[in-house]
């Protein structure tokens, strides 16, 4: 089980990242953070990809990279319909 999970792993962890680049490139303009997304994106995918490598969703590299890219899309998605933009304050720091 460490040998498979040394293997797909980074599969699931690059795919996830990808995914969340990709997100924070095409709506860069909303202001939210890139390592939010980058964070978000990498839990969604690690989670997809537990849940992948417990089921018979699929042991290959290349099933392991889709399931990361749909579970780090999933929370990005959730993550833009439940944090609308501009739903918290900038903090000011007064000198």
């Amino acid at each position: 089980m460490m040998e498979y999970i040394a293997q797909m792993g980074p599969v699931v962890a690059t795919a996830s990242l990808l995914v969340a680049w990709v997100v924070q490139a095409c709506r860069a303009a909303d202001g939210r953070p890139l390592a939010i997304d980058m964070t978000i994106g990498l839990a969604g995918g690690v989670m997809a990809g537990v849940v992948g490598a417990t089921t018979a969703i699929g042991h290959g590299m290349v099933a392991m990279f889709v399931t990361g890219m749909v579970g780090a899309g999933a929370a990005l998605w959730a993550q833009g319909a439940l944090w609308p933009v501009g739903s918290v304050e900038p903090v000011t720091v007064r000198s």
